[in-house]
């Protein structure tokens, strides 16, 4: 027996419905906040990214992966980060700088994709959504959270059995004073 390639859900005979279906039960409609402009005043204990935390991220990153809705690739990022290492980080570090991560980083292309070994695709529940963002929100993320990472598993807050061989791995560049001063003033 051939499965369709639409869901059958009850009530929606035409894929246009089948699509208002999956967007409303997925991304419920809520309201924007009333006051959406605001002024963002940098960190004073912000400490800018270096070259080789970007290129880090960028070689932790495959040239296959999906693109985002603006389709650059990795394989791009990389050659600028070859050719000009020091534009992605005055790209990158004043985002982190001012705590701030403008919108046009946060559009993603979502992929709706049929979960396996459902009895029945009748629900939108029999299905999840996989979220590609562009790849250079991407980036910042992986730097980020490389960072996160290591100042976790400074202030002892991930033990060395939770994270398998990358204890053993050091950070490319040692913590920065205001997180040392962050770790110190733990005791």
């Amino acid at each position: 027996m051939q499965l369709s390639r639409f869901p059958s859900f009850p009530d929606q005979d035409i894929p246009e419905r089948i699509k208002t279906a999956l967007l409303s039960y997925f991304f419920p409609v809520t309201p924007l906040p009333i006051n959406t402009l605001s002024t963002h005043s940098p960190y004073t204990d912000y400490f800018p990214l270096s070259q080789e935390e970007i290129s880090l991220a960028l070689s932790k990153s495959s040239n296959a992966s999906a693109t985002g809705p603006d389709r650059i690739s990795y394989d791009l990022w990389k050659h600028v980060d070859y050719s000009c290492p020091a534009l992605l980080t005055s790209i990158l570090s004043p985002l982190l700088q001012y705590g701030h991560h403008p919108y046009s980083l946060k559009k993603a292309n979502g992929i709706v994709l049929d979960m396996p070994g459902k009895a029945k695709y009748e629900t939108p529940a029999s299905f999840r959504v996989i979220v590609l963002l562009d790849t250079l929100s991407r980036v910042l993320e992986r730097a980020t959270v490389s960072r996160l990472f290591y100042l976790a598993m400074f202030v002892g807050l991930i033990h060395p059995y939770q994270t398998g061989s990358s204890w053993a791995s050091p950070p490319l560049t040692p913590l920065p004073p205001s997180l040392m001063r962050c770790a110190s003033s733990r005791d």
